[in-house]
């Protein structure tokens, strides 16, 4: 898992299978600035269709058109999905599937009359056309930077500097912490604040992370824009944090929250 600031690549991997308690899930850590799913490493044909078909499903949640953007570069899916991806994604899926160099005649066609108002899809046909090579390098892009469990002075500094170079990087959180360890390692970074990468990955550990109202609410108080949001963005918050949600004078808080719950009634 892997957390994010502005500026740097929030990058979750989707899980296989996709179901609606993961879709959920995945789209409350999804749901931020900046972000960006990621495909397994493997995936089957039958596992790729599979969630292209649960995804249609899906539209228009906009984690549905980040991972469907992805998911039309897999060179096994069926023609009559490439098609449904087209017609009903965004202008990204459309963009992602006109690239490939398999299309079909009709798909071909799609892409080159594209009658959308910007001009991104015909663009990017074109481009493709020009040169069938195009890659898609954006992991080699970025550094990775491994939060250690236990975190202390040595290692935070460490990390801290690799996060402060200015280049494009994505922190990789311990995927197992006991309870008692994601609540030492909170309280020790909520004693770095200021400190860039502390906000960072409080923006991670607030998301699900098992952790007590008091802790949630320091975060909250103490944290950049994105800690706020991760917190808002929890189903299981207390009357208290709801009501500092609901009522923030921060835009971004604010319309995360109701995004949050307006999700949580169309499920």
């Amino acid at each position: 898992m892997v957390s994010v600031r502005v500026h740097r690549l929030l990058k979750i991997i989707v899980p296989v299978p996709l179901d609606d308690a993961s879709f959920e899930k995945t789209a409350r850590q999804w749901d931020r600035d900046l972000a960006h799913s990621a495909l397994p490493p493997s995936m089957t044909p039958d596992e790729v269709e599979t969630m292209v078909i649960f995804l249609l499903g899906k539209i228009p949640h906009p984690l549905a058109f980040d991972i469907l953007e992805d998911l039309v570069k897999e060179p096994a899916l069926r023609r009559n999905l490439l098609e449904q991806v087209f017609d009903r994604g965004n202008d990204r899926c459309r963009v992602s599937m006109c690239e490939r160099s398999d299309l079909p005649q009709r798909l071909e066609d799609k892409c080159r009359n594209s009658s959308m108002d910007v001009d991104a899809v015909r663009e990017n046909y074109r481009a493709s056309i020009r040169d069938r090579s195009v890659t898609d390098d954006r992991d080699d892009e970025f550094l990775e930077i491994l939060i250690p469990n236990p975190l202390d002075d040595s290692s935070f500094e460490e990390a801290s500097k690799l996060w402060d170079q200015g280049r494009d990087a994505f922190l990789t959180v311990p995927r197992s912490m006991s309870p008692h360890q994601i609540e030492t390692m909170v309280i020790f970074l909520l004693g770095k604040i200021p400190a860039e990468l502390a906000f960072s990955v409080l923006s991670y550990l607030a998301e699900d992370s098992p952790l007590r109202g008091d802790l949630l609410e320091q975060i909250f108080d103490r944290g950049d824009t994105g800690c706020k949001v991760s917190v808002c963005l929890r189903p299981d918050l207390d009357k208290r944090l709801e009501e500092k949600c609901r009522n923030s004078p921060n835009d971004d808080v604010r319309e995360h929250y109701q995004a949050r719950i307006r999700y949580r009634q169309m499920g």
